[in-house]
């Protein structure tokens, strides 16, 4: 989900975004400061990749989807296409939001990933409490998910936390294993190499980060939070991983 500067009355659903309104919209950048290529990419994704919307808009719906739960403000959905909504199926996903929290304080969520722009959105949905944090640079999820967890521990939230975590020693056959390219999605892979004894994960146009084992299969950096977790087939053989950060579970299948 791309960056805007575009007033909140102006609705926009349109790919690529008319040149009339290129000059409000944000410039995606690679990390040390260099703009991606040609600009925000064009994606066949029209809903996906293709929306662009401002994080005071994106709090707008959050703010819409918790009253309309309530009853209290049915615009587009009734409360039982709301609840239906925000009802967890397979990996906790309702229809096109995350849900994450406890019985008692669940939450929506749901993250965005283009090259050069990466958002998250996080809301209760009972208490009205809610954020969204975007940012227009590769690897910005990191500084999302910091900021959401200070907004988190600022305002008491039950969750967003930060995690504390031991590290662990594995065996350096085991550490071998997870070598590899792990493809997250097109053009876009995490590369796990084995450098002095530890993993180092390496995202497309982004820097070394170098990873700590929790267990024999969860590993962690520890300049953000965020987890890689290993999985293998009946045969032990490593098929994929899932990279759990900022309330999302991302798979990456190993090439």
């Amino acid at each position: 989900m791309h960056c805007s500067n575009q007033p909140h009355s102006v609705i926009i659903y349109q790919q690529p975004l008319p040149a009339d309104l290129q000059t409000a919209s944000a410039t995606p950048y690679y990390p040390e400061d260099k703009p991606v290529p040609g600009g925000p990419h064009t994606y066949p994704e029209m809903a996906a990749a293709g929306l662009w919307t401002t994080p005071s808009d994106l709090a707008r719906y959050a703010i819409e989807v918790e009253t309309s739960l309530q009853g209290k403000s049915n615009h587009v959905l009734s409360p039982e296409m709301t609840r239906q909504m925000l009802t967890p199926g397979l990996g906790n996903w309702g229809l096109g939001l995350q849900i994450g929290g406890s019985p008692s304080a669940l939450y929506f969520s749901h993250g965005g990933v283009n090259d050069g722009f990466e958002s998250i959105l996080l809301a209760y949905e009972q208490g009205g409490e809610g954020a969204v944090v975007m940012t227009n640079a590769q690897g910005g999820s990191a500084l999302a998910a910091e900021i959401m967890r200070s907004i988190a521990a600022e305002y008491g939230w039950p969750d967003w936390h930060p995690a504390v975590r031991t590290a662990a020693s594995v065996d350096p056959k085991i550490l071998a294993s997870y070598v590899g390219t792990f493809e997250l999605g097109p053009n876009f892979s995490l590369v796990i190499t084995l450098e002095d004894g530890h993993l180092v994960s390496q995202a497309t146009h982004q820097q070394k980060v170098p990873l700590l084992a929790e267990s024999d299969t969860k590993f962690f950096p520890t300049a953000f939070d965020a987890e890689i977790e290993f999985v293998k087939d009946d045969q032990g053989k490593v098929t994929h991983l899932v990279l759990h950060q900022g309330g999302r579970d991302m798979k990456a299948v190993k090439k």
